[in-house]
């Protein structure tokens, strides 16, 4: 090893140092010693005597412990089995040309862009005794209901408010290099398409990648609107959406002929799968009922090979589809038709697939504007103290309360309330 090596290491190790000193001492540590504690009958004071099992005996027959359980399985049931199919159908209803989309979108994705404490304190006041829904019910003569407070109703509620929260658009999008993908459903309005123009990952001496980044170009209506190249960290935002760099992978590029002779297909194949840890892709071979499975593999002499699998339709009593031919190849050999059910396959070589995670969040300034609304409104609340006067008229005579924050004059203010009440009404007022 170097010394300019060393160094360089050196200095990598002294910059990750400190992450690494966090993570030990304040989440592996503890892991450990929790663990470890488990075993024991320890209160934090005396020494810990070792029990075994005991403890955890004890929490498996607890009936607290196994409702935990059962809320935890109800939780993910409801939520997973909502808020999907929820998303989906939302996500097709505004994709119609409708009027007011832009807004129905914004507020559709606002929840998405709040933090989790303002969603939980906006949830508690809607389910509050005197919140909203109460409220609601209450106009049409309806009883309210002491929503967290109710076994039977605690938890369906958080699970409305969980569901609430990931109405959001997210995705990722796999795209070759020199291809185009769409951004959302072909046929939408003014929809953006995508294009990878080049893929880089740089390696160091040692085979690590030392970056990995994207020159993409976004397109609308056959004009380019943008083009950047992209990083983890380094987005192209337009249009309200963001596009991050996020993963990639190896693709075969594939030149197909059917038993004609005629070209069927030219361009790669995203192998963006895993077979026994090997890079593997599939495509349904055009105009054909063949598909064609491939995995990239190493043989024995280190040169790449690509093995190739054609299966044909499954079988309706079955369910099993036949394999037609399995065959493995190099880069720059053509399948002979006979072997591979009358297509001639070529693999023309390896490329790369970039693959970004795309966010919508139309939604953003109006974000930025209820920040800053929430400063001023903190602001004014502790320039203007709360004050509360309540009033009521009773056989002729007015009596009132008052209730005011800790810092302010109540005797004073409370004075001045009670002479203009009597200024106004002639009369004395009758105060507490």
């Amino acid at each position: 090893m170097t010394l300019a090596r060393l160094r360089r290491q050196s200095i990598g190790y002294a910059l990750i140092a400190p992450a690494v000193v966090t993570v030990v001492v304040f989440l592996l540590i503890p892991i450990v010693l929790s663990a470890y504690w488990s075993f024991t009958e320890y209160n934090g004071v005396k020494p810990p005597t070792w029990v075994g099992l005991d403890n955890y005996a004890t929490l498996l027959t607890s009936p607290r412990f196994q409702r935990s359980i059962w809320n935890t399985v109800v939780f993910v049931v409801l939520g997973m089995g909502l808020g999907p199919p929820l998303g989906l159908a939302t996500a097709l209803l505004l994709n119609r040309a409708m009027r007011f989309r832009g807004v129905f979108r914004v507020a559709f994705f606002l929840p998405v862009m709040t933090s989790l404490v303002v969603v939980a304190t906006i949830w508690k006041m809607l389910y509050n005794e005197n919140g909203l829904i109460n409220e609601i019910l209450r106009l049409f003569t309806l009883p309210g209901h002491n929503w967290l407070s109710d076994p039977n109703t605690a938890l369906p509620s958080i699970v409305v408010a969980s569901v609430w929260q990931g109405f959001g658009f997210e995705t990722v999008v796999f795209v070759g290099e020199g291809q185009t993908a769409p951004v959302r459903p072909i046929g939408t309005p003014g929809n953006l398409l995508l294009k990878v123009h080049d893929f880089a990952a740089p390696q160091r001496a040692d085979g690590s990648f030392a970056d990995f980044s994207t020159d993409l170009s976004v397109y609308q209506d056959g004009q380019e609107l943008a083009r950047k190249t992209i990083r983890v960290n380094d987005p192209l935002r337009i249009d309200a959406y963001a596009f991050h760099q996020n993963t990639f992978g190896p693709v075969a590029e594939l030149t197909i002929h059917d038993a004609a002779g005629s070209l069927v297909w030219r361009g790669p194949l995203l192998l963006d799968d895993l077979l026994l840890d090997r890079p593997q892709g599939f495509m349904t071979i055009p105009g054909a009922e063949v598909g064609l499975v491939a995995v990239l593999n190493e043989g024995a002499d280190g040169v790449a090979q690509l093995v190739l699998q054609g299966v044909g339709p499954a079988d309706p009593a079955t369910g099993a589809n036949e394999t037609l031919f399995l065959v493995t190849i190099p880069v720059g050999v053509t399948t002979d038709p006979e072997v591979t059910a009358g297509h001639s396959i070529r693999w023309d070589g390896i490329g790369a697939w970039s693959g970004m995670v795309i966010r919508s969040d139309p939604g953003q300034p109006l974000v930025w504007l209820a920040f800053g609304l929430l400063i001023v409104g903190l602001m004014l609340t502790f320039y203007f103290p709360r004050r509360r006067a309540w009033a009521r008229i009773e056989e002729g005579r007015i009596g009132l309360a008052f209730l005011a924050d800790r810092y302010v004059d109540k005797d004073r203010e409370f004075g001045q309330l009670r002479d203009e009440v009597e200024r106004r009404t002639g009369g004395r007022a009758a105060g507490s």
